[in-house]
């Protein structure tokens, strides 16, 4: 069994290996985004950012990556990139919307304003 505290838009990768969740403090907008890494027992999770919004998370088939929208204090949105392994953040567009990967994992598709 795994307990995370109270999370929001939480979900699983494709091959089970990882987690990917966000928590919010009752008393601040922003949100903690976090990657777990289910197969190394008693890991902590890492934390990767904080954001005030996360929507639209989008696996890549081979689980190595995610998309989603982030949501800014200015209230734009900016598509991004997640790299589980290496836990870095790509930009990719700024008011990108609705993200959808590819079967190759290589190319993700989009809607642009």
């Amino acid at each position: 069994m795994l307990a995370v505290e109270h999370g929001v838009d939480e979900d699983f990768s494709p091959d089970g290996r990882y987690l990917v969740y966000g928590v919010r403090s009752p008393f601040q907008p922003d949100m903690n985004f976090f990657v777990r890494d289910l197969t190394s027992r008693g890991a902590a999770p890492a934390k990767v950012m904080t954001v005030l919004d996360v929507d639209f998370l989008v696996w890549s088939p081979d689980a190595n990556k995610m998309a989603f929208i982030q949501r800014n204090d200015d209230g734009s949105k900016q598509l991004t990139v997640l790299d589980v392994e290496r836990l870095t953040l790509s930009k990719i567009a700024n008011d990108g919307d609705s993200p959808r990967w590819f079967p190759d994992s290589k190319r993700l598709l989009y809607l642009a304003p």
